[in-house]
């Protein structure tokens, strides 16, 4: 038995591509809050998800094919967002590394039930000060 079987079926990888009706919808979102704030500044600063579930997947043999699965997603953020005038943090690079091979559970930064940042996880998300811009219109 393969160990993607023990889940059901391996994941149906989904690319950026496929998330692109997401980025829309996030691109509206954008241009109502830009609207809203009449020209008046503002600070936007948003972000993808990391994903806590590195180690368990590698045990189900189906890390590649879900980690491909949440980079398209976070690659259609990043696309929404910057060309959008916000600002881009990425928590899947931030807890999870360059390559998102990093497990934030074995870093410590994931609480007890297995999913959410814990108080120190939520430190390091709270501490980066990757680029902060306002949007002047």
């Amino acid at each position: 038995m393969d160990a993607g079987d023990e889940m059901g079926a391996v994941p149906v990888v989904t690319t950026a591509e496929d998330w692109r009706p997401y980025g829309d919808w996030l691109g509206d979102v954008y241009g109502a809050i830009w609207e809203a704030r009449e020209g008046r500044p503002v600070v936007l600063r948003a972000h993808d998800v990391y994903n806590p579930w590195i180690a368990p997947w590698t045990e189900l043999g189906i890390e590649p094919e879900c980690t491909a699965i949440w980079s398209g997603q976070s690659q259609a953020i990043r696309r929404a967002v910057e060309a959008n005038g916000a600002v881009f943090v990425s928590f899947f690079d931030l807890f999870n590394g360059p390559d998102h091979e990093q497990d934030p559970r074995a870093r410590g930064w994931i609480d007890t039930d297995g999913m959410h940042a814990n108080e120190q996880g939520g430190a390091v998300a709270a501490g980066c000060t990757c680029g902060r811009r306002v949007r002047l219109e």
